[in-house]
């Protein structure tokens, strides 16, 4: 079905390209540039909808280096510390 929507959007923009657009009031451009910015923008949130779903199925695990339980911990340095 999408296939469909391309060629048509396709077909429309050659024939606007092929036989110029001088004829075409500057209302009807407008409404044109209007519903084709309608269309990108929801086909483009979709994208971003399908994206987010498959990052909160597929999470990644932190690019940073590893964490234990106890990095949050604020424990006394053994370095320049007291000898014992």
């Amino acid at each position: 079905m999408i296939n469909v929507y391309i060629s048509q959007v396709d077909r429309i923009a050659g024939q606007l390209h092929q036989n110029g657009m001088g004829d075409i009031s500057v209302d009807d451009l407008r409404s044109l540039a209007g519903s084709l910015e309608m269309t990108i923008n929801i086909v483009y949130g979709e994208i971003r909808h399908r994206m987010e779903r498959e990052q909160d199925a597929n999470p990644k695990p932190p690019s940073g280096p590893a964490r234990g339980l106890l990095d949050g911990l604020r424990l006394p340095s053994s370095k320049g510390g007291d000898a014992a």
